[in-house]
């Protein structure tokens, strides 16, 4: 592969990542949201305007937390894929694709 292509390939990888970790972020929040309110409400709750049981609440927390799971294992197989393809860079690299190349790591 040529230098350009590599660089071209960490780059999507790289905007692949930082989506997959943003949309991580909202994960986390819902899961925590989540759970707090399952703990502290009794039989029935109330999760954005809707009602549900507790057993439909915990349900929705695995379904999250399953969520959050696949979402880790998508983001270490691109930072594994990014680290592959840096390795395969020779020669110096500029300041931009140091800062990319750093997001794998």
């Amino acid at each position: 592969m040529s230098r350009e292509t590599i660089i071209g390939s960490i780059n999507r990888l790289a905007n692949q990542l930082l989506l997959v970790k943003s949309i991580q972020v909202v994960s986390d929040f819902f899961f925590i949201y989540l759970t707090y309110c399952i703990l502290i409400s009794g039989d029935v709750m109330t999760f954005f305007g809707r009602e549900f049981t507790q057993s439909n609440a915990l349900i929705i927390v695995i379904l999250v937390s399953v969520i959050n799971l696949c979402l880790s294992l998508l983001q270490r197989s691109y930072r594994r894929s990014g680290r592959e393809l840096a390795e395969q860079l020779d020669g110096d690299l500029t300041d931009a694709e140091q800062r990319k190349v750093k997001l794998f790591y």
